[in-house]
């Protein structure tokens, strides 16, 4: 038998994209963006990038804050979508990245969008 994983991390990110799946159009895409960073989800909606997506389970790691702050903007400059969500186990907030709006929501407010 195999052991158990313990990654709440890989855990949000499944619920991320089953959520997702579930409340996308059949014409929607969700894609994975990998360049020198990564953004786990890209949201495209007919030829448009609509929303860009990273699921993170606690940002108080600054480490990982950063990587996921950073992906997103990569993602954002390379597909000129403004929309950028961080979901979280449990923290809210919104801050300014190079002059650009970042939105925090913890998962379960997020599902009942």
């Amino acid at each position: 038998m195999l052991p158990q994983s313990n990654d709440d991390g890989k855990l949000l990110e499944n619920t991320v994209f089953l959520n997702l799946r579930r409340k996308c159009k059949p014409t929607d895409k969700i894609f994975y963006y990998q360049g020198n960073k990564e953004c786990d989800f890209v949201i495209q909606r007919n030829e448009t990038i609509g929303e860009l997506i990273q699921a993170c389970w606690d940002l108080s790691d600054e480490n990982t804050g950063q990587r996921k702050i950073e992906g997103l903007l990569e993602a954002c400059h390379v597909t000129n979508c403004t929309r950028m969500t961080i979901i979280t186990n449990d923290e809210e907030d919104g801050f300014m990245e190079e002059e650009m709006t970042i939105r925090v929501i913890p998962v379960w407010k997020w599902l009942l969008l």
